[in-house]
């Protein structure tokens, strides 16, 4: 081997030193950023479920915990003849809570719920006699299961999520 062998062995070398590193980018490099990339939006994906998954338990429970309510108000209501002020406000935060549950994504729903708190909500505006409230029970008792049924499914949701998210 004599010295103009050598150096040009060497030349070629330095020359591909740059697809080396070119090479070594889109070897280990690229990967690694994309893997870190997929887990970032991985983990934005998963606290959007989350947090959807949250506001639903939160509203379905506020809004069964404030009908609860209203029903106490209008048991309470059995020796005074009338509902209190806080028994209306009762009813219309838990027709409030279940309207903003109704525009959370994925959350556990019925159909014809708002209508029928809406309903019931118009007609103790109307009267807040005890007489009044009595045609009412079969319909208070049918909202109270509704809304007790759509904050379990809504528990049970998440804690799915939560129970899915740690394994991830």
């Amino acid at each position: 081997m004599n010295i103009n062998e050598n150096i040009s062995i060497g030349q070629k070398s330095r020359l591909s030193l740059r697809g080396k590193l070119y090479l070594l980018f889109l070897v280990v490099v690229l990967p690694i950023s994309a893997v870190s990339g997929y887990q970032v939006w991985m983990d934005i994906y998963r606290s959007k479920i989350l947090d959807n998954a949250f506001d639903a338990y939160r509203y379905s429970n506020l809004a069964s915990n404030q009908f609860t309510s209203f029903l106490n108000s209008v048991a309470d209501a059995v020796d005074s003849g009338r509902l209190g002020s806080s028994s209306q406000q009762s009813l219309e935060e838990a027709a409030g809570n279940y309207q903003k549950l109704m525009k959370v994504p994925g959350a556990s729903l019925d159909p014809n719920l708002m209508q029928r708190l809406e309903t019931l909500v118009t007609k103790v505006e109307s009267d807040k006699s005890i007489d009044n409230m009595l045609p009412l029970q079969a319909e208070m008792r049918g909202i109270k299961d509704i809304l007790s049924n759509i904050s379990s499914e809504n528990q049970n949701h998440l804690g799915t999520v939560i129970t899915s998210g740690a394994k991830a």
